[in-house]
């Protein structure tokens, strides 16, 4: 949502699904499926679907043109599948954000975590 944070602040990305098909389709917008990914060097260290077992699916209907707003918080852990934290906090730099859902992703954005 922004281009930089600061120390102590946790970076929040605003997602938007459109569907651009001229009939409503369904889409499964759960956090296993939709989510979002931070990665540092074109390598992933977060990924919002990490620690998302158990966690139910959510089908949203589709509209043409008409958007669908989900909000995802990174609390700045480098992350493995399975819920796994490596590091607690990532460092001062310039990663990179990007939301999937299935073969589907949006363009690549740039963001910097300063002191």
């Amino acid at each position: 949502a922004k281009p930089g944070y600061r120390g102590g602040q946790y970076p929040e990305f605003d997602v938007y699904a459109v569907s651009t098909a001229s009939r409503t389709c369904s889409v499964n917008l759960g956090p296993a499926r939709f989510h979002v990914v931070v990665m540092s060097s074109g390598r992933v260290i977060w990924d919002s679907a990490d620690c998302t077992r158990g966690q139910p699916a959510r089908t949203a209907e589709l509209r043409r043109g008409i958007p669908v707003r989900k909000a995802f918080t990174w609390n700045r852990s480098i992350s493995l599948p399975g819920c796994v934290t490596l590091v607690s906090s990532a460092g001062v730099g310039t990663y990179q954000v990007q939301a999937r859902v299935a073969s589907l992703a949006s363009p690549v954005r740039r963001f910097k975590l300063v002191r």
